[in-house]
């Protein structure tokens, strides 16, 4: 039989080469007496042990890397929070002026368009003057939001976002039911909730 070993042990190719036995081990046995049962109920305990240490194991391994993220974390957010909000701040500032910005180049594209036309019209070039025209209604402030340093471009844009400011009235489409708490309010004695099947299942419990 498979044997447990100390947590410090484990590794993966351990981990591996035991749940290959223990599936190979369960694939060939077969109940037909009680000692069929026993067998396969010791094989059973093994799997829930070694579930047990390759869990714990993997929490130990979480826990320091875990440790190393929080520390560094700790390190270096407070830099990132601040450039965040001095990066706020800055937008606070340049949106308003950009978006004046777009509205006045836009415009004075459109007068000029418009002035082109209008000389066009003097020298009896109605065609080319309509075009001027047409230039004018393709011209959009979108195409005035950009503005570029030499050491960077920065480019005002526009998107739907969404809020919650009221819970209560989200669809239900857009929520997702809560298992742990399903859970919990079965194991508390709860036995309709609509929308949810409740049933007693029946589960092998093993303790060695």
């Amino acid at each position: 039989m498979t044997n447990i070993i100390p947590l410090s042990e484990l590794n993966i190719k351990k981990a591996e080469t035991t749940i290959e036995l223990l599936e190979a081990s369960a694939a060939a046995q077969e109940i037909i007496d009680d000692s069929g049962l026993e067998s396969f109920i010791n094989t059973l305990g093994l799997v829930k042990k070694w579930g047990k240490l390759i869990e714990e194991k993997r929490k130990s391994d979480n826990a320091e890397a875990n440790e190393i993220i929080k520390a560094n974390n700790a390190k270096w957010k407070p830099y990132t929070e601040r450039l965040e909000k001095l990066s706020r701040s800055i937008d606070a500032k340049i949106i308003p002026y950009q978006q004046e910005k777009a509205r006045r180049e836009a415009e004075a594209e459109r007068e000029k368009n418009m002035q082109i036309a209008s000389n066009l019209v003097a020298a009896g070039m109605d065609e080319k003057a309509l075009e001027a025209i047409d230039r004018n209604d393709a011209v959009s402030e979108k195409d005035y939001k950009k503005t570029s340093t030499g050491f960077v471009t920065n480019t005002l844009s526009t998107r739907w976002v969404v809020e919650i400011v009221d819970p209560e009235q989200v669809p239900r489409e857009y929520c997702e039911p809560n298992q742990t708490r399903l859970n919990a309010a079965v194991k508390l004695g709860k036995r309709e909730i609509a929308g949810c099947k409740i049933y007693e299942k029946t589960f092998s419990v093993t303790r060695a």
